[in-house]
């Protein structure tokens, strides 16, 4: 054993000699290392017991043959060496004595050898073990490298996959500004094609633009022109209908005239009459008065009655009035033209109010109709996204607890970190776990982000996202048409009882009965066309119509009907002519808006274009980014 010792720090001071950098060798391996050195050193010692042993062997043959030949010897030479018995003898002793000496060598010999057999048995034993662990080390080592390749095959997949996204980026990038190019070649022509569209409407290069709007423009353009030639048409009727109601008007207003100066003539042969009636009852008291001195005074009174029957009796009687009086209650043939004029543009005002009312009305019904209709679309999906965004919350405040437990467990391992590192302790356990967690904490920030962004959209995907902002623009435009329709029906209810009040008055005498007034009346409390219509006829027997010839009035009042008949026709004719022109360019108007609306909806569309083309493009560059950054994760990793 201190044979053994001194050769092991032999073997360690030659070691070390040879190389001094050469590490220190555990405990175990210095075990191992003992026994192959034990073994490596006395494989010679046992091949030289073994030359020895055979050599003994040899001898010891040697010996018993010789001690046959001396027994030979001996029984043949008794006789001739009884004088070297003794000293046979004494040899004899020697050699035995040196046989004992050789068996013990021997048998001490037999014993180291089994203890060597022992031994390398041992060390065979070992050996064999240190080979398993060999094998097991060899086949951890094709592991190893096995996962050392198929870490290399992933990185050269990751690199050509991060190779293929970049020229997938770069391919992507130049498809990019190939539509950024065209789109602003489009805008460009857009542009021109829009200054060229002004300068000549009907031109070719309209016919080049794009199928949809070409056909629109040409819808609009045909019902412009339409509404041009429609317009001009109704402008011709109104016209026509206008000279006629003026012609009409001056010929009845002629024929009024007319009437009037018969009247004033009947007037004057009545005053005449009256004069001579006056004469005639002069005579006729004279002549009484004469006949009565004769005593024929009954006779002349009877004749005398019977003549004042035949004739007027009196001023109050003939209903003669002076030339002052007739002019005073007459009124004159303008006048009256003017007058009634007045009251039929009233009246037919009056109507067309009370028709722009039934209209906004009925539109007012519609538009809450729609909005009604709108609501009840848009409900499910502000239910829908209260739902989501309620849960998206949820989402996010489990997340909060998650990143704050991974937060707790990352700084507790932070301390355990630092306190092996102040006891000289690497742990890359500990390092790697703490990795980890600072990859799952990112993980879940990132989710967390997704997440509140669908919050900040409400909740929604792109799809209903962009329906609800439909639904609530149409809402908010139906809103104010209905503001802006509430705001109509005021001003023509302000109108209505402006001119009711026209129409029911005449020198402070009521001829139509008011009604109850107000922002929402019902159109079956407004006065009708019939009693507009009687009180102006009511107002003509009162104020125009003042003869005393029953035949002249009926006469009059027929012709003051049929006057203001045909007046009121007219005007009717007229102001359905400027509705229809109204509607009509309202229709333009509306025509205008829509185009104008189409205009924007592209303009719109555009824009919606380029930002989705952007954050697909910010969605591929985060997706490189990620992919570099894991990359460089195992980058990392298979340096450490």
């Amino acid at each position: 054993n201190q044979q053994r010792q001194a050769e092991r720090r032999a073997h360690k001071k030659h070691l070390q000699s040879l190389d001094p950098n050469h590490p220190s060798i555990p405990e175990g391996d210095v075990d191992d290392l003992d026994i192959s050195v034990a073994v490596a050193v006395t494989e010679p010692d046992i091949s030289q017991l073994m030359e020895d042993l055979e050599v003994m062997a040899r001898e010891k043959e040697d010996l018993l043959a010789d001690n046959l030949r001396a027994k030979d010897h001996v029984s043949s030479a008794q006789t001739l060496a009884q004088a070297q018995r003794d000293e046979y003898h004494q040899g004899q002793l020697a050699l035995k004595e040196r046989l004992s000496a050789l068996e013990e060598s021997i048998h001490h010999k037999e014993k180291l050898i089994h203890d060597l057999t022992t031994a390398q048995t041992d060390a065979q034993q070992q050996a064999v073990l240190h080979q398993e662990c060999a094998r097991a080390v060899e086949a951890e080592s094709r592991r190893l490298r096995e996962q050392l390749r198929e870490l290399d095959d992933a990185k050269q997949a990751s690199v050509e996959e991060v190779s293929e996204e970049r020229e997938k980026r770069r391919q992507y990038e130049a498809r990019l500004r190939v539509a950024e190019d065209q789109l602003l070649q489009m805008e460009m022509e857009r542009k021109e094609f829009m200054a060229a569209e002004r300068q000549k409407i009907h031109s070719e290069e309209k016919q080049q633009y794009q199928e949809f709007e070409t056909h629109k423009t040409a819808e609009h353009l045909q019902e412009l022109e339409t509404f041009k030639a429609e317009y001009a048409r109704l402008t011709a009727q109104i016209d026509q209908a206008e000279n006629r109601q003026r012609k009409t008007l001056e010929h009845l207003t002629h024929q009024i005239d007319q009437y009037k100066k018969k009247s004033v003539d009947s007037a004057r042969q009545i005053k005449i009459l009256e004069e001579k009636n006056v004469d005639l009852r002069n005579r006729l008291e004279r002549l009484t008065n004469a006949k009565r001195k004769t005593g024929n005074d009954d006779v002349l009174s009877d004749q005398a009655d019977a003549k004042n029957a035949d004739r007027p009796a009196g001023p109050g009687a003939t209903g003669g009035m002076s030339k002052q009086d007739t002019e005073e209650a007459q009124m004159s043939a303008q006048a009256v033209g003017e007058w009634i004029r007045g009251k039929v543009e009233d009246i037919v005002e009056f109507r067309n109010a009370k028709n722009e009312l039934e209209r906004l009305q009925l539109k007012q019904a519609s538009l809450q109709a729609e909005r009604s209709g709108v609501e009840s679309e848009l409900k499910p999906i502000i239910i829908k996204a209260t739902e989501t965004e309620a849960k998206l919350k949820k989402k996010v405040a489990e997340i909060d607890t998650k990143i704050v437990s991974l937060q707790d467990k990352m700084t507790a391992l932070q301390r355990r970190i630092a306190a092996a590192r102040a006891r000289n302790i690497e742990s890359p356990e500990l390092l790697q776990e703490l990795e980890d967690l600072q990859e799952s904490i990112d993980s879940y920030q990132e989710h967390q982000r997704e997440y509140t962004d669908r919050i900040h959209r409400g909740g929604l995907d792109d799809a209903l996202l962009n329906q609800k902002q439909d639904l609530l623009e149409e809402l908010e435009t139906i809103h104010t048409e209905i503001e802006l329709n509430q705001a109509r029906m005021a001003h023509e209810n302000l109108r209505l009882n402006k001119l009711e009040d026209a129409i029911a008055t005449s020198g402070g005498n009521a001829v139509v009965k008011h009604t109850p007034r107000g922002v929402d009346r019902a159109l079956n409390t407004l006065p009708s066309d019939e009693d507009c219509f009687g009180a102006l006829m009511r107002e003509l027997k009162k104020n125009v119509m003042k003869t005393d010839n029953a035949r002249s009035d009926a006469k009059l009042e027929a012709m003051l009907k049929e006057l203001v008949s045909t007046i009121v026709q007219q005007k009717t004719q007229t102001s359905d002519n400027s509705a229809s022109i109204k509607q009509l360019q309202q229709q333009l108007d509306d025509k205008i808006a829509e185009n104008e609306e189409l205009v924007r909806t592209m303009q719109k569309s555009r824009t919606e274009a380029i930002r989705r083309q952007d954050q697909q493009k910010r969605e591929a560059d985060d997706k490189i980014a990620f992919l570099l950054h894991q990359l460089r994760t195992a980058e990392s990793r298979r340096a450490a």
